[in-house]
């Protein structure tokens, strides 16, 4: 996907997750649903790759300039909705 499409799709899913999850910062915050991504992409691949089914690319997969042009969007969407 593009790097717009990755933003706004962590931007939801970041606010979603907030709802549930209150951090004492909003960088703590940040650093949780990273770490959760992280961990949640890296359990959906183990369980593709035991299927032998394709394993779709991971936003990690995405040039550095890239995901940090991305990321950087996503703060951007973010940070107005929860200050």
């Amino acid at each position: 996907m593009g790097i717009r499409h990755d933003a706004r799709e962590w931007a939801l899913q970041f606010l979603f997750q907030s709802e549930f999850n209150q951090e004492d910062t909003l960088e703590e915050s940040f650093k949780t649903f990273w770490e959760r991504q992280d961990a949640d992409f890296a359990a959906e691949r183990e369980h593709l790759l035991k299927r032998g089914l394709a394993v779709p690319p991971s936003p990690h997969d995405l040039r550095q300039e890239e995901r940090t042009r991305a990321k950087t969007r996503y703060h951007v969407l973010v940070r107005p909705l929860v200050n």
